[in-house]
């Protein structure tokens, strides 16, 4: 239950420091990844995918709702309810990873071929 989840992703520095200094004031302990290189290189910011903010996985919702509470809903990052994908293909949820990218993957090649038919 200590593992960390990615809460937010932040372009600038200065949005990170006050979500930051919120969460802290609340008690909440955040880690901070890529902070310093953006800070160093402010131009690579888009391409190493901002800098991010995990917290504790007990502290999630938490810190979640402070972010919205004070208005910077727009650097949560959405996790994906796996559960809800699931629930519209039944099928998908038996599946190991790796056999559904060879389904995929078979898939892509199938039609690639029809249209290589179709051209010709």
């Amino acid at each position: 239950m200590n593992s960390n989840v990615l809460l937010a992703i932040f372009m600038l520095p200065s949005d990170l420091a006050v979500v930051k200094s919120l969460l802290e004031s609340n008690g909440i302990e955040s880690n901070i990844r890529d902070e310093l290189t953006i800070q160093v290189h402010n131009f690579i910011s888009n391409a190493l995918g901002g800098i991010r903010m995990e917290v504790k996985e007990k502290d999630y919702a938490r810190a979640k709702a402070i972010i919205v509470e004070n208005g910077f809903e727009s650097y949560l990052v959405h996790q994906p309810d796996e559960d809800h994908i699931k629930s519209k293909e039944p099928l998908v949820s038996s599946l190991k990873w790796i056999i559904r990218i060879i389904v995929i993957l078979s898939g892509m090649l199938i039609l690639m071929l029809f249209y290589l038919l179709l051209t010709e």
